[in-house]
This record gives C-alpha cells, structure tokens and sequence, in this order.
C-alpha cells in the first residue's frame, strides 16, 4: 500500500500543470486502474451549439448565465495488468474536440485493440458553458446530464439514464435501456423508453411519454392539446395542481384507472373521458397491463 500513495502524491503533484493522473492499486492478481484529466477551455460567445457522438463514455453539461467560454474537463480511464500498462493505455486514449465559432463537435470511442484489454477504456466529459444553445447527444453505453439550459435539447442513448434539471426548450429523448429523469422544465418533451422508467417532476409542459417496459410518473403543469402518457408494461402516474383546467381521456386493459380529483364525465371502468374544471388543455393517458392514477399535486 506504500507504493500506492507514493503514486497517489506524485499524480496530485501535477495537478497545477493541468493534467491530473491518479494510479489506483488493486489487490493482487487483479487489474489496476489508470485515470487521466484533459482540460479545454475555448472562446464561444454567449450561445453555444454542441454536438456530441460518445461511445462507453458520459457527458454532463452544465449551463450558466452570462457565460462565453466553454470549459471541457475530458476524464479517461483504463485498466492494465499492471500500474504502467494502465498509464500507458490512458495516455493513449484519443478523444475528438473541435471547436468553430459557437460550435463544440465531441467524440470518444475505445480502441479496436481495447477489446482484447478485459476492460474497456471509459471517457466522461464535463462541460461547464453558456446557458443558451443547443445541445445534441448520441451516446452508447453512458449517461447523459444536462443542467441550467434554455435552448434545445435532443438526446439518443444505446444503454445509460438521462437526467435534465432546470431547462426549458424543445426536448427530444430516446432510450434503448435506461432510465429518464426531468426535473423543473418547461417547454415541450417528447420522450421514449424500451426498458426504463420516466420521471418528470416540477414540470410545466406539453408533454408526449411513451414508455414499452417502465413506469411514467408526471407530476406538475400540462399545456397544449398533445399530452401523451403511454405505458405498455408499466403504470402512470399523473399528478396536477388542483386548479389544473384538464380534460383526461384515459383506458386500461389489465388494472384501474383511479382518483381523487373532483372530475366530471365518465370516471368508471376501464376507460375514463373527463373534465377538471373548464378545460384548456388535454392528456391522453393508457397503460396496458398496470395501472392509471391521478392525483393532486399540494405544491403547485
């Protein structure tokens, strides 16, 4: 263990030149670990466009107002039979950033030869930049965050959970397998899951959810005339404002619709046409083999 934390303070000595390399120590006969910071900073204006094409990598970006440069801390690890096997695979990780006006292109994928390695190479990308712009990520096998944003936002991920926080635009989200998690947004979200759940909380939006294997649990405003909550294998769970002014079309195959809310309409069996109030908005809401309920929502 001594001649880990030597490693360990050499790593943290070189902190002040802008690349930190941090060695982790295995126990015996297993691999040891090797992690590598790459700092970038560029100058964008106060509107960014970033693209980004990640393969076993994440990426969380992060907006923040009056802001015209954009911060990219790249984080790569590898593995190695050994401590200097694993530097010398990190230290061989390539990673694409271009950078061109507003525009910032990002791209990681793992060697060809990692795949003889026993571990593939990971990538995460943190990018603190303005908080206007747009933002698109095609990601395999990562997660993907993105935070304090007004502009729009189109999201493709293979296998890894998706969380945006604090946003408001146009929001586009497709998940082969993982989990999906938005929290105070406005705008307009079209959301897709294979196998994941989707959680929308704080909301005021038009919203269209569909999810094949996952429960959909929205709590917050609906706008528009658009909403949709799918669920195939999976429950919805809707909650609103009291005063919410809503017109719900909702149906089950296998479970039951229920709710405290005072609607008025057809509110029993499987299928429910309702209103709340004088409508200005409506839900289409369906689970096939789970089940429906609505409910007030105290804080809004």
């Amino acid at each position: 263990m001594r001649s880990c934390h030597r490693w360990q303070a050499a790593a943290l000595a070189v902190l002040g030149m802008g690349v930190l390399l941090v060695l982790g120590c295995g126990r015996s006969g297993s691999s040891e670990k090797a992690i590598e910071y790459r700092p970038l900073r560029f100058e964008t204006g106060p509107a960014i466009d970033i693209a980004a094409v990640l393969s076993n990598a994440s990426i969380a970006i992060r907006g923040e107002a009056d802001r015209t440069e954009t911060e990219i801390t790249a984080i790569l690890t590898a593995t190695g039979g050994s401590l200097q096997q694993a530097q010398r695979r990190v230290e061989e990780l390539e990673i694409s950033v271009v950078h061109q006006g507003k525009r910032i292109g990002i791209r990681f994928e793992p060697p060809e030869e990692a795949a003889k390695w026993g571990e593939l190479p990971t990538a995460r990308f943190e990018v603190l930049t303005s908080n206007q712009g747009t933002i698109r990520v095609e990601a395999a096998n990562g997660s993907v965050e993105v935070s304090d944003l007004d502009g729009d936002v189109a999201i493709l991920t293979d296998r890894g959970s998706v969380d945006v926080r604090r946003a408001s635009g146009v929001f586009e989200v497709d998940v082969r397998d993982g989990s999906m998690s938005f929290s105070d947004i406005a705008g307009r979200l079209t959301a897709r899951a294979e196998r994941g759940s989707a959680v929308i909380e704080g909301a005021v939006l038009e919203a269209d959810v569909e999810t094949r294997i996952g429960d959909i649990s929205y709590a917050g405003t609906l706008a528009g005339s658009e909403n949709r909550l799918v669920a195939s294998y999976g429950g919805v769970s809707l909650r609103v404002p009291l005063a919410s002014q809503l017109e719900v079309e909702a149906e089950v195959v296998t479970g039951q619709i229920e709710s405290s809310l005072p609607f008025v309409g057809d509110v029993s069996g499987t299928k429910w046409l309702a209103t709340l109030n004088a409508p200005t908005a409506r839900v289409f809401l369906r689970s096939t083999n789970a089940w429906i309920r609505i409910e007030p929502l105290d804080n809004m």
